[in-house]
């Protein structure tokens, strides 16, 4: 147990998923949930605010054998917070196109092979 706050906090899981309208039916269904945030590439499901959600992102490529399931985390020291990932041998993916356009952008790591 560390004695200072954790660097960074689980925000929600989020699923990629390239047929949306199929997912978002089949894990609403499956969960019980509606839709509580939807926008063009993002929707979000779950209960209620304050909840746990699932997040679903459209993306254009079939599923090829990496994961397709990513934890949004939050920081208060994202510079900071990278740099110690880096450092514990998390690797920085470059950026998609995705993340270049007007909208917000976030920094996507792998983490440590022996993680």
């Amino acid at each position: 147990m560390r004695l200072m706050p954790a660097p960074a906090r689980l925000w929600k899981p989020t699923l990629d998923c390239n047929d949306f309208e199929l997912t978002t039916a089949f894990w609403a269904w499956l969960l019980d949930v509606g839709v509580i945030v939807d926008l063009e590439a993002i929707r979000v499901l779950g209960p209620a605010p304050g909840q746990p959600t699932l997040c679903l992102q459209r993306v254009d490529e079939v599923r090829s054998g990496k994961n397709r399931m990513h934890l949004d985390l939050l920081t208060d020291d994202l510079d900071g917070t990278v740099e110690e990932v880096l450092t514990r041998g998390g690797t920085r993916v470059p950026t998609t196109r995705s993340q270049t356009s007007s909208g917000p952008s976030w920094p996507t790591l792998l983490r440590a092979r022996s993680a």
